[in-house]
């Protein structure tokens, strides 16, 4: 009986050695199928460097939908990856009052590295002192009114003066360079110092060449910013490449550096173009088009100075009286177009 027993015990013994080395199962010899990884498609961080913040200032930075608050100079970079061949165009959403930034080599498409390049450099409004409501007078228009309206490069606004002397901001947000079209107090802007060209209507529009945006901008009495025409381009990065000149409907246009601008008594806009030697004209509906100015020798005059067109009442002919390349103490050549 107790052989009996034995004989059991090492039956069972042998059974569970032969079920744990895999012996009496029918899949014994069935290869096992090789583990294939999962290659993650390449993705990529954009951002770049931060100069000339202050203590205790923060700039809010933006590409597409996301937003990252800096408060540092530094490096900076975006959370959100992405794919080669995407593009990011990056802009100053806000910044501390008080704080003027802006933003070089902000759009791109992403290659097959970490983008690193878009570089904001922020400049306080006011170094030493009591801030001033207008910082820069870099153009100025009169309305029928009386109302003067000023263009102020440094806080990237136009301001509003009543005869009596009081001030507000018309349009454009403190600080925010950009090219946002919409209600007023919404609408960015990226003027020039020194020459943010304005003019008014007959229907009390004030129209802007918004020269480092290279677009002609409206704003109705009504405070509503539209683009009239133009491409955006960075025209205030000297490291862009050269401006180009097209006519055309809209933003099929492009323009060059404006020197001046005015309105004449069919509503269009005439367009000092220093590069194109030329008057722009840019009719209400945003067509625009180029008439060539020559002197009497039938030669085009290089104009570097800014240039007013000026019109007569009694007349759509646009003359412009434009500066010498050479010397101020240079004769000014008066030269006529005729409208079409």
């Amino acid at each position: 009986m107790q052989n009996l027993f034995r004989r059991a015990g090492c039956g069972a013994a042998l059974l569970a050695l032969l079920s744990a080395c895999g012996g009496g199962s029918s899949d014994a010899g069935a290869p096992t199928a090789p583990t294939v990884p999962v290659t993650e498609a390449p993705s990529y961080l954009v951002g770049g460097t931060v100069s000339g913040l202050v203590p205790g200032a923060q700039v809010v930075l933006a590409n597409g939908a996301e937003k990252l608050t800096v408060t540092a100079n530094g490096a900076f970079r975006f959370a959100g990856k992405l794919a080669p061949g995407a593009s990011y165009e990056g802009k100053i959403d806000s910044t501390s009052e008080g704080l003027g930034c802006i933003m070089a080599n902000a759009a791109a498409t992403v290659g097959n590295a970490d983008v690193n390049t878009l570089a904001v450099r922020c400049l306080p409004v006011v170094l030493a002192g009591v801030q001033e409501k207008i910082q820069n007078v870099s153009g100025m228009v009169q309305d029928k009114a009386g109302n003067y309206y000023v263009a102020d490069a440094v806080r990237q606004v136009i301001h509003k003066v009543t005869p009596a002397g009081a001030s507000s901001v018309y349009a454009g947000i403190s600080g925010k360079p950009g090219a946002d079209d919409g209600a007023a107090a919404a609408a960015t802007f990226h003027m020039s110092i020194g020459l943010s060209i304005l003019a008014i209507d007959r229907a009390e529009n004030l129209y802007l060449f918004d020269n480092c945006n290279a677009l002609l901008r409206k704003i109705t009495p009504a405070g509503v910013v539209s683009t009239v025409a133009g491409q955006r381009s960075a025209a205030c990065n000297w490291a862009s490449p050269d401006a180009v000149v097209a006519d055309g409907q809209g933003a099929q246009a492009q323009f060059a550096w404006t020197t001046g601008m005015a309105m004449d008594s069919n509503g269009d806009v005439l367009l000092a173009d220093s590069m194109g030697q030329s008057i722009r004209r840019v009719t209400p509906g945003g067509l625009v088009s180029s008439e060539k100015l020559v002197d009497s020798r039938g030669g085009y005059i290089y104009r570097n100075w800014p240039s007013m067109p000026a019109v007569p009442s009694t007349s759509v002919k646009a003359l412009a009286a434009d500066y010498s390349a050479c010397s101020r103490a240079w004769p000014s050549w008066l030269r006529e177009t005729t409208s079409a």
